[in-house]
């Protein structure tokens, strides 16, 4: 496969509300979401937040269908989701996992392309289109000088950003990621996250679960705070983050203040005595 480099960055738009109501997930016999109620506005970037074990990764599987529920459901606009047939979904929800693997020996560009199968049919050849959407990802990702490499022969930051090529390269309008920027350098993961901002505001439904307190805050429309597999707030990054949530969420002491290239809250731990 012979991949040019393109410098433009069409998106897919037109999402859908996506809604979990009285939504319950878990493995084998426990529960690790219960009963949790909460709708992703169409067009925004939500990220999501909690400590360690909470449910952020089940609630983000169980949202992009690849978790049945206990109990309840997840709609996408006013559709239950697990009515919807797989393709369909592929077609309108793009996942991140938390920790993928690539098949042994395959290369950059291939690995992307596999992202256009949702948009393939039994006998269709591969068009321009599926060229097009693969060239875009690897050029927004910084990875297109990587296309002829084998993914495994690459840094954790790099395959980190092949696996953001392969969600782009579906083109769905709606994203969900986990923990994308793990891995990555602060400059890669400011690149990253600001591509996700111009996704968001091209169109897309962006939902990110984040570990870094004030990425998430800086960067999201919309913020969810987690804690034993419930929402314990949802909201404006402004006007929901404050010391005494991060303490009760995170066990943590810290001080929130106004960012000084921002305005936005920024959240500095207090340093433990010794």
């Amino acid at each position: 496969m012979t991949i040019t480099r393109s410098t433009d960055s069409s998106v897919a738009t037109g999402a859908a509300p996506l809604k979990a109501e009285e939504l319950s997930l878990g493995y084998g016999a426990g529960l690790v979401v219960e009963q949790l109620d909460l709708t992703i506005r169409a067009g925004s970037f939500t990220a999501v937040i909690g400590p360690n074990g909470c449910g952020k990764s089940t609630l983000l599987r169980g949202l992009g269908r690849l978790l049945p529920p206990r109990a309840g459901r997840v709609l996408l606009g006013g559709r239950d989701l697990h009515r919807l047939g797989p393709r369909q979904v592929a077609r309108e929800i793009g996942v991140l996992a938390q920790s993928s693997i690539a098949p042994d020996g395959i290369t950059v560009a291939s690995l992307v392309a596999r992202g256009r199968f949702p948009h393939q049919g039994l006998f269709q050849q591969w068009t321009e289109a599926d060229e097009r959407a693969v060239r875009e990802a690897l050029t927004a990702t910084g990875t297109f000088d990587l296309a002829a490499r084998r993914v495994g022969d690459l840094s954790g930051g790099q395959q980190q950003r092949v696996w953001v090529a392969v969600a782009l390269a579906q083109q769905t309008p709606i994203m969900l990621l986990d923990e994308p920027t793990t891995y990555l350098d602060v400059a890669h993961q400011v690149e990253l996250m600001e591509l996700f901002t111009d996704l968001q505001r091209a169109g897309r439904t962006m939902v990110a679960v984040l570990h870094d307190i004030n990425q998430a805050i800086r960067y999201a429309t919309d913020l969810v705070v987690m804690r034993e597999g419930r929402v314990v707030a949802c909201g404006d990054p402004r006007e929901i983050v404050t010391a005494q949530l991060i303490g009760e969420v995170f066990a943590l002491d810290c001080a929130v203040f106004p960012d000084p290239l921002t305005g936005l809250p920024m959240m500095l731990p207090a340093k433990r005595e010794r």
